[in-house]
């Protein structure tokens, strides 16, 4: 797991955004461009959340590990709102495929 970690670690730095493709709050004048992990960097610093939801993952991640190698049952923390809204649009990508009709949620 931590080898993946430097791998993605290293691809982040070397992809470069040029400014024309980023908001202004995030264009590097000196450079023409940013790294993703720069980009990353500094949307982390500016969405407490993005942190919060990080911790999460890093915390699941830990139990997950722990439970592969003892071949027991995957659990994790789970965001019951977040679980819910994201049913809640895959199933209206569902009906907007056409794969189901809004009534069909009655049955």
């Amino acid at each position: 797991m931590r080898e993946f970690q430097e791998v993605l670690a290293a691809v982040r730095e070397l992809f470069t955004v040029p400014n024309s493709m980023l908001p202004a709050e995030l264009q590097d004048r000196k450079r023409g461009g940013r790294t993703m992990a720069k980009i990353d960097e500094i949307l982390d610093k500016k969405s407490p959340k993005t942190n919060d939801k990080k911790a999460t993952k890093a915390e699941n991640l830990t139990i997950y590990e722990v439970q592969v190698q003892t071949e027991t049952e995957l659990t994790g923390k789970v965001n019951e709102l977040q679980l819910y809204k994201n049913q809640m649009a895959f199933y209206k990508g569902l009906v907007e495929a056409g794969w189901f009709d809004d009534d069909d949620s009655d049955e």
